[in-house]
C-alpha cells in the first residue's frame, strides 16, 4: 500500500533544501522552484524534515503528512510551512482534457487570474493558498499570463506551452509578490493512482 509523493521547494527567497521523510534523506540540494519526481511512500502517516543545504542541526520546517493509497501529492515547502496538495484527483466527465489547474503560493501577492495568449481567462480570483480544481480545456498550444484580478496589469507571461489531450497539469506561482521574486512552474501531475 503505497501513495505518490513529490517535492516542491516554494520558497524563493531561501537557499537549496535537503529533505528527509521517515529520517530517510529523500533529496538532497534542491533548489529554489525545483520539483522532485513522485516517489512511492507507505500509505498512512510520515514524517516530513526540511534542513538548510548541509546541515542537519535545526530543522525549518517539520510536519506529519497523512497520504492515502493510491493517490498523488505535492508537498509544497513555503517559507513558514509545509503544505501538501493532493494531484491528479479528476471529477468523472466525459472530457478526454488537457487538464488545468492554478495553486496560488505568492505570500505576499494579491489574487490573480490565469489567462491565456488570447485573453480567455481560465481561472480567476484566485487568492494566497487557493488550489482550484481542475478544469478540462480544449487541447492547444499557447502561453500563459497572470493578471491581478480585477485590472489589465500582467505581471507575468510564460514560454509556449502545448497542452496535449489525456495529460493533467498544475500551475504554480511562487514568491514574495509580483515585484518580487515572482515565479510561475508549470508542471504535468500524475494521476490520483501510483
Amino acid at each position: 500500500m503505497s501513495a505518490g509523493v513529490r517535492i516542491l521547494h516554494a520558497s524563493t527567497q531561501m537557499g537549496e533544501f535537503d529533505v528527509y521523510i521517515n529520517d530517510n534523506l529523500c533529496t538532497k540540494a534542491l533548489p529554489s522552484t525545483a520539483i522532485t519526481q513522485y516517489i512511492q511512500l507507505p500509505a498512512g502517516d510520515n514524517w516530513v524534515e526540511v534542513f538548510r543545504m548541509g546541515d542537519q542541526t535545526k530543522a525549518i520546517h517539520r510536519r506529519m503528512i497523512s497520504v492515502r493509497e493510491n493517490r498523488c501529492y505535492t508537498v509544497c515547502l513555503q517559507p513558514k510551512k509545509i503544505f501538501v496538495v493532493e494531484d491528479g484527483l479528476l471529477k468523472p466527465n466525459n472530457s478526454s482534457g488537457p487538464y488545468l489547474r492554478f495553486i496560488h503560493l505568492l505570500t505576499r501577492g494579491p489574487n490573480m487570474d490565469l489567462v491565456n495568449i488570447s485573453g480567455s481567462c481560465f481561472f480567476s480570483n484566485n487568492g494566497y493558498m487557493s488550489v482550484s480544481p481542475y478544469r478540462a480545456i480544449l487541447p492547444q498550444t499557447t502561453n500563459f499570463s497572470l493578471r491581478i484580478s480585477g485590472t489589465k496589469n500582467i505581471v507575468f507571461h510564460s514560454p509556449i506551452y502545448r497542452l496535449e489531450p489525456s495529460r493533467v497539469f498544475s500551475v504554480y506561482v511562487m514568491g514574495e509578490s509580483p515585484e518580487s521574486n515572482l515565479r510561475v512552474l508549470i508542471v504535468r501531475d500524475r494521476e490520483g493512482h501510483v
